[in-house]
């Protein structure tokens, strides 16, 4: 981070100095005391469970060089070793007014990335090309909300020509929150499906607020849109302001489209095409899964449409690595190989994962080991029963066992039929029965929401 004056952090907030020297500076910020360093603007946020506001004390301010609060009951604003302390009304709006005042000032190039599936992945396939052309920034991990996207903005420095964000929406309203603070320049879509469906209702709400993404971007920016997505297709006779890119596998007519698609057990490769860029090149992706052809596609169109060569945006993608616990992929002794897919999972993605494992995964015993899929709502139990259906539909004869942990989807087991099944409610029931199934050739695929702690299973079994 920059140098910032705590006179210019006042005003970027609308803030008061109540005490302290306006011309001192700060390069660095925090919102958690636990994490708080010498000389750190601490931000003392307001959640459904904390008040960072009671953990400010004597040891607090003796380290922080400056504060923004919005209480300052227990605070003594006659000692004079206080720290500059700016009050405001509402911290998290603070949060995110400063994070969107140093963007400005910074003013790197902003690719904001959203959509029911894929969104990390594709944040890290465009980081991948892009990292190969210019200095970026991109979020750690899911970084994506109304805290973490403004602390991933105040890791930028002068250097960054590119700064790549995943934006994340659980309810209504945040997208129009988290696209004030970034601003894109590009905003991508990579699809809509059944995610939040706890508090966002159904598909068609998910959409409209996703699609903001692109819809809120003036003319001259770029929007990039899955035109493969029943939804999202409808944005391209929107006639959004910006200028608007898409890709796709079925509608060849996309912008950019990938053709003569080949899955394997070691990944996929495919031909990208594309009439607009002049292009006709051969991709070999180090991740497996139709689907992956689509985070592909889009983080490629990001980078043709900043012109980039297309040999560097194939140098990236070529040497893009998943995420952990996204298709990761861990080797045992005795040719056991487990694949961690434990980080997320929503009725498509799940489905998506699980095709490919029944089709082209390579190990002589095939065991799959899910969880809950978490924030359904009131479709939780008949989403769960559909997957159920579709494994018997797709996974009969090409896998050997079944392992189900949590509660929702014991729905899941009861449609399950002529394929061995077992159900657990706890950890580690589930680990002691899993332990005698570690035997040579065999290949485990584990998926569910983060919730459930699934990624756990798996490193006690290593």
């Amino acid at each position: 981070m920059e140098q910032l004056k705590i006179s210019e952090i006042a005003e970027a907030v609308s803030g008061k100095l109540v005490t302290g020297n306006p011309e001192i500076t700060v390069n660095s910020i925090s919102t958690d005391t636990r994490s708080l360093c010498h000389g750190n603007l601490f931000i003392a946020l307001i959640g459904k469970n904390y008040d960072a506001h009671k953990f400010i004390n004597d040891g607090i301010l003796k380290v922080a060089k400056c504060m923004i609060v919005s209480k300052l009951d227990n605070i003594n604003l006659n000692n004079s070793e206080l720290p500059c302390i700016i009050h405001v009304a509402n911290t998290q709006q603070s949060l995110g007014d400063l994070a969107k005042y140093y963007r400005n000032k910074i003013n790197p190039k902003v690719i904001a990335i959203t959509g029911s599936n894929g969104k990390t992945t594709t944040k890290e396939m465009v980081y991948s090309i892009f990292s190969k052309y210019a200095d970026v920034l991109s979020s750690s991990g899911n970084l994506n909300n109304l805290i973490g996207l403004p602390l991933t903005l105040f890791q930028l420095t002068g250097k960054h020509k590119y700064c790549i964000v995943e934006l994340g929406i659980s309810f209504k309203g945040e997208m129009d929150k988290l696209a004030g603070i970034s601003i894109p320049d590009t905003g991508i879509i990579t699809n809509i499906g059944k995610t939040h469906l706890e508090f966002l209702n159904d598909e068609e709400t998910v959409f409209n607020e996703k699609k903001k993404i692109v819809t809120l971007l003036s003319s001259g920016k770029t929007g990039i849109i899955n035109n493969d997505d029943k939804y999202l297709q409808s944005l391209v006779k929107e006639k959004p302001g910006c200028n608007l890119l898409t890709f796709g596998v079925i509608n060849l007519f996309s912008d950019v489209t990938a053709q003569n698609i080949k899955v394997t057990a070691a990944g996929t490769e495919f031909d990208v095409i594309s009439g607009k860029y002049k292009i006709n090149g051969h991709i070999n992706l180090n991740i497996f899964g139709e689907y992956n052809v689509y985070n592909a596609l889009a983080a490629i169109t990001a980078g043709l449409s900043e012109r980039i060569d297309f040999s560097i945006i194939k140098a990236g993608i070529e040497t893009f690595n998943p995420p952990k616990m996204r298709n990761e992929v861990k080797q045992l002794s005795g040719n056991i190989n487990i694949i961690n897919d434990a980080y997320n999972s929503n009725p498509s993605s799940m489905a998506g994962s699980l095709s490919w494992f029944f089709n082209y995964a390579t190990g002589s015993r095939k065991i799959v080991v899910l969880g809950d899929m978490m924030e359904l709502g009131k479709y939780s139990s008949a989403e769960h029963s559909r997957l159920g259906d579709f494994i018997n539909e797709n996974g009969r004869n090409k896998i050997a066992k079944i392992y189900l942990l949590g509660e929702e989807i014991k729905q899941t087991g009861k449609r399950i039929k002529n394929i061995p099944c077992e159900y657990f409610t706890g950890q580690d029931e589930l680990i002691n029965r899993l332990k005698p199934e570690l035997v040579p050739d065999t290949i485990f695929f584990f998926k569910a929401s983060r919730g459930i702690g699934m990624d756990k299973v798996v490193d006690r079994l290593q």
